[in-house]
């Protein structure tokens, strides 16, 4: 960090310097250590620990005897030293040395993708302005147990030993599995941060395009860690923004005129009103809200609109949080000038996305400047900050929470608002970059950064190495591998690994929208080729006009009597987004507790595996194949398939013209703790009907009376639409479906369902009637026999609570039974909306004929399934790709080869999905019979006990 800027960032924390006085009590009284956290500063343990025999503690000592101050100081012997350790690790390294012994250096530990992740430093350090005051040689790294001393412990060579740990241990696990990580990984140590970084970071993204290409993201200083307290995190922040600064300089004859400037400033300043909220201090007002102890911090943060509409609620806010909302102008001291005169220097800060010349002009207006010269003549600060949505960002802060078990609310993104590093120039040539501190330290502790005696507590310094380590890994696993499907290949998990197979599969981040399938589609294509090293299997990617890719591989029959119908084993390959509250990375594919961790290890990555064990386990079988076998990986059927199934049909119908049957996602497997107690087949859907209703009109201030807002109007027409009443309906499907469930169940629920379809009607009528329907329902039962409707979202922006906006708009999600006439429920809701609403259509399933019960696929499915648990149909209420095939003639069954307890299962669409591995295995022996039962010669594919076994069969 600049070293004029430190300066700013020591105020506003200087009233806690008190607690630095404290901490030196508690260290010689002591303290128990708490659990998960490794032995801190107030803590008697460090003293049974031997540090100068922990190679990190010596390799930053090392690093610290080397003076990189900028007027004395060698960046070169620093480099050098970095790139032996390096170079012993079998890395190569590129020292690009500078005038004045300056130097940058870099290293590039090669992973399947060319895109890199960096870990940034700077070798250089502040100047040592003030030698008298430092108790030890600031260039002696001395160990003074729980702390290590000297210039650059803390600013930033802590940070570097950290990164260069990482890199190592990466390298290490490389050369132990012979598997390079997944996104390569660049070491990158530069010059010149504290004086601008012209022959450092600058003067790498101008000439080095080779290198700065491959930068994906970027992980360097300037992570915020609040702990008032031993083992206390108060909040963890990883920047990811900063403010514009302006160095200003003003010049004059008269000290007395700068001096008159300078109280200006100040006064200014003390009064100064809110600017602007600008969306990168909403972000991480929102997250750095909950984290806050006094009300009126917590709520201003809260809803920062607040700050912007109320005084009062502003000026009782603390200097560091004002800054967030307003433009800031920061004299120092009137000063004799070298050319004669003095001069007055000013910082200027701006917030981040504000025109910085525009900002310039109000905070140093013309009346001010009688008699003074202003120059410009340096910007920092990026315009606009890194993305919160970057997965480099959304990785490390998963992987954070995790790995230290820090709750949720108190790890989040900071914005910096006092100082300028690096992180400027990689932003504003578009390349993400975060700040991030691994380091558990109190807060009196980064009291010492830039001034004497800096230093930082060795347990600490000992433990955050060792996280950074974890987290880079966490981010180069959770990375996807490239598009080239020799690279591919040649790093695939084994051969008879399928829980590898699916931690590859689930890291692949195929989350829609966007969808992004390509590349999870290649690397099932990169299995199948290399389990056919003969070439028996069609491969083929089929690519929408969209870019959206599927996959599409055929298995052909080779009995010499064949059935002449194809089976198809249909999977799709995007999931939902992954949302908050995850204790595992959702793109990890972590085993963990017995379990397989990550978003699609059960929607629907896990089914998709199974599938492709089965094929290539027919494909390694000396048996003959009677019909061909499908495999399709679809795109886009979280989002309604058009891209996926439905166009598939459309433009290439003639891959389907042979097709018999359809095994796909949405099997309904009943459990009674870990007893299988039926099959569920499913066999029929509801419809879905996606609607966006909005109303426009006159918004206005809040507290004016306007009850025909669009806010309110919208508000009553979708009560009306709760209110809409939706009788009872036993349809054929959910008739079938319930009869088959009453032949293995009793009681009332045998009574009421193994009855004809009109008898069940009337039974259910009875009992809404007298109130004693819920007695035969099972869970989520009753929405086989409504249609439904939820309200998903409402949205009238993003205003401050004292606008009624101009517009509201809302969500409705519509699950209608497979009979309804959806147009005129559409019309029922348009009715009940009234005049004004607007109603748009964003998706609708439509109908779909129900699969057959009584085909040749179904009673194999029984033959096979019945020896475990009875077999009975299903209707779902959600949709699937099935209601393609379908509508096409095809009998599509849903077919779930997992039995799951209910704690398993619940993960769908949820946070923390997860699939257990004994589950996972047993699904794929499953899937291998089933598929075996209907591609092979029916004598060879049945297990004997069940050879000739059907429905009604003893």
């Amino acid at each position: 960090m600049s070293s004029s800027a430190k300066l700013h960032a020591r105020h506003p924390v200087a009233s806690r310097i008190a607690l630095y006085g404290t901490l030196l009590v508690v260290v010689v009284l002591g303290v128990l250590l708490r659990p998960r956290v490794p032995a801190p500063v107030t803590d008697t343990a460090w003293s049974e620990v031997d540090y100068e025999a922990n190679e990190d503690v010596r390799r930053l000592q090392a690093l610290v005897r080397i003076d990189t101050t900028p007027d004395t100081g060698r960046e070169i012997d620093a480099a050098r030293y970095l790139a032996g350790i390096l170079e012993d690790a079998g890395l190569t390294v590129e020292i690009e040395e500078h005038p004045g012994a300056k130097a940058n250096l870099w290293a590039i530990l090669e992973g399947e993708s060319e895109e890199a992740l960096v870990l940034h430093n700077h070798l250089d350090v502040d100047p040592i302005r003030r030698p008298e005051d430092w108790v030890v040689p600031p260039f002696e790294a001395r160990l003074e147990p729980p702390w290590i001393i000297g210039r650059g412990v803390f600013d930033m060579k802590s940070v570097t030993v950290a990164q260069l740990a990482a890199v190592l241990a990466a390298k290490e696990r490389m050369d132990e599995t012979g598997r390079r990580p997944r996104r390569s990984l660049i070491f990158l140590a530069t010059s010149s941060e504290e004086t601008g970084s012209g022959p450092g970071t600058r003067h790498i993204l101008a000439n080095r395009p080779e290198l700065t290409r491959r930068f994906w993201a970027v992980l360097t200083e300037g992570g915020v860690l609040e702990a008032p307290s031993v083992g206390e995190v108060k909040y963890w922040g990883t920047s990811f923004a900063q403010k514009q600064f302006l160095e200003v300089t003003a010049t004059s004859g008269s000290a007395e005129r700068l001096e008159e400037l300078r109280t200006a400033l100040f006064e200014a300043l003390r009064s100064a009103p809110p600017t602007a909220l600008v969306p990168e201090v909403k972000a991480f007002a929102t997250a750095y809200a909950p984290s806050r102890l006094h009300p009126d911090y917590r709520a201003a943060l809260a809803e920062p609109e607040r700050v912007l509409s109320e005084p009062g609620l502003f000026e009782r806010l603390p200097a560091l949080l004002k800054a967030l909302f307003r433009n800031e102008a920061h004299p120092f001291a009137v000063e004799p000038s070298p050319a004669g005169g003095y001069r007055l220097r000013i910082v200027l800060h701006v917030l981040p996305g504000l025109d910085a010349d525009a900002a310039a002009a109000e905070l140093l207006p013309d009346r001010l400047l009688d008699g003074i010269d202003i120059r410009i003549h340096e910007r920092r600060g990026a315009v606009r900050g890194s993305p919160l949505d970057h997965p480099a960002y959304v990785q490390l802060i998963e992987s954070l929470r995790w790995r230290t078990g820090v709750e949720p609310g108190r790890v989040g993104p900071y914005l910096l608002t006092r100082y300028a590093n690096d992180s400027r120039f990689f932003r504003n040539e578009g390349i993400a970059s975060y700040g991030f501190t691994p380091f558990r330290l109190v807060s009196a502790d980064t009291m010492t950064v830039a001034g004497p005696n800096e230093k930082i507590a060795l347990p600490a310094f000992v433990e955050g190495v060792e996280l950074y380590a974890q987290v880079v890994r966490d981010l180069l696993d959770a990375a996807p591998p490239p598009a080239d499907p020799a690279a591919l290949v040649a790093n695939l998990p084994a051969p008879d690994d399928p829980v590898g197979w699916l931690q590859r599969y689930v890291s692949y981040d195929t989350s829609n929208p966007p969808g992004g399938e390509r590349l999870a589609a290649e690397y099932l294509a990169a299995l199948i080729e290399r389990g056919d090293p003969e070439g028996e299997i069609e491969v083929r990617m089929l690519v929408s006009p969209d870019g959206r890719a599927n996959l599409y591989a055929r298995l052909p029959a080779n009995a010499v009597e064949t059935t002449g119908r194809g089976l198809v084993l249909l999977h799709h390959l995007d999931v939902v987004p992954a949302g908050d509250g995850w204790s595992r990375p959702p793109f990890g594919g972590e085993l963990h507790r017995g379990r397989l961790w990550g978003r699609g290890a059960l929607d629907a990555k896990s089914l998709g595996v199974a599938h492709l064990v089965a094929m290539l386990d027919l494909l390694e079988s000396d048996r003959s194949r009677r019909r061909d076998l499908v495999l399709v990986a679809s795109a886009d059927e979280e989002a309604g398939g058009e891209d996926g199934v439905a166009w598939l049909l459309a433009e290439h119908p003639e891959l389907f013209g042979d097709v018999e049957a359809v095994l796909n996602e949405a099997g309904v497997n009943r459990m009674a703790g870990d007893r299988l107690l039926w099959w569920g087949i499913e066999t029929a859907q509801k419809q879905v009907l996606w609607l966006r209703v909005s109303a426009a009109g006159r918004g206005g201030h809040g507290s004016g009376f306007n009850p025909a807002s669009p806010t309110h109007r919208l508000l009553r027409a979708l009560n009306r639409v709760l209110d809409l009443e939706h009788p009872w309906r036993v349809t054929a499907a959910a008739h079938q479906a319930y009869r088959a469930l009453a032949e293995f169940r009793q009681g009332e629920f045998a009574q009421v369902f193994d009855q004809p379809l009109d008898v069940v009607q009337a039974e259910l009528d009875r009992r809404i009637r007298d109130g004693t329907l819920d007695g035969i329902l099972l869970p989520g039962m009753s929405a086989s026999f409504r249609d439904t409707v939820q309200i998903t979202r409402i949205d009238n922006g993003a205003g401050p609570v004292n606008v009624a906006p101009g517009e509201a708009s809302a969500l409705i999600d519509a699950r209608l039974l497979p009979d309804t006439d959806v147009d005129r429920f559409r019309r029922r809701v348009e009715t009940v909306l009234g005049s004004g609403i607007h109603v748009e259509e964003l998706l609708r399933s439509g109908r779909s004929p129900a699969s057959s019960t009584s085909s040749d696929v179904y009673r194999t499915l029984e033959g096979v399934l019945g020896v475990h648990a009875p077999v009975a149909p299903t209707m779902i209420a959600g949709t699937t790709d099935s209601r393609f095939f379908r509508r096409h003639g095809v009998d599509a069954y849903g077919f779930s080869p997992f039995t799951l307890a209910a704690e398993d299962a619940g993960g769908i669409h949820g946070a923390d999905e997860r699939i257990p591995v004994e589950a996972f295995l047993r699904g794929c022996e499953t899937m291998k019979q089933v598929v075996a039962a209907l591609v092979l010669a029916q004598d060879d594919s049945l297990p004997s006990a069940v050879r000739g076994r059907r429905r009604g069969e003893p």
